[in-house]
């Protein structure tokens, strides 16, 4: 005879629903994309800021941003340091407005609008057309207002106590 516990069986269920689903989020590189926590954040780890990053909204509300492409993780934790979220972030490129020209072995991309520029992608040409990818790559890095750590960024957040606004 089988018997029913249904305290400890929503127990379990409850210990579950708690914990920090992973989720998966998919981003075009150079665009932003809205992420809401149920929690506050007390603080927030990038695997790879080369690949996405994040700005804090408020305590619960932020932006992911696509870098480059390629994936990475961002995970959240509370104030007491207990893990709220993780979320995968894949960030590819946006085909919208563009145009691929194949030469033999070697591929162009251009962005057209009104004209088409020749826009420098992963996978274009040779080593020597990279040249510009890369150093749009590194104007990016540059222009990041906060130093990085060795792969790993973590950005604390705390609220001002008068005007309930973040402050990292």
């Amino acid at each position: 005879m089988m018997r029913r516990i249904p305290g400890l069986a929503a127990a379990v269920i409850g210990l579950f629903a708690s914990a920090a689903q992973a989720g998966e989020v998919w981003i075009t590189m150079d665009e932003s994309h809205a992420y809401a926590l149920k929690k506050p954040v007390g603080s927030i780890v990038v695997a790879n800021p080369a690949i996405a990053d994040v700005q804090v909204l408020s305590a619960t509300e932020l932006l992911m941003f696509g870098n480059m492409p390629g994936f990475t993780n961002v995970t959240f934790f509370d104030r007491e340091g207990r893990r709220l979220d993780e979320v995968r972030v894949r960030v590819g490129v946006s085909t919208r407005g563009q145009l691929t020209l194949q030469s033999g072995g070697t591929r162009y991309t251009f962005s057209c609008a009104n004209r088409c520029e020749q826009t420098p992608t992963y996978g274009d040409g040779d080593l020597k057309d990279m040249t510009a990818l890369i150093e749009q790559a590194e104007t990016k890095a540059a222009a990041a207002s906060r130093p990085r750590g060795a792969g790993v960024e973590t950005v604390s957040v705390r609220e001002d106590a008068a005007s309930g606004e973040p402050q990292s």
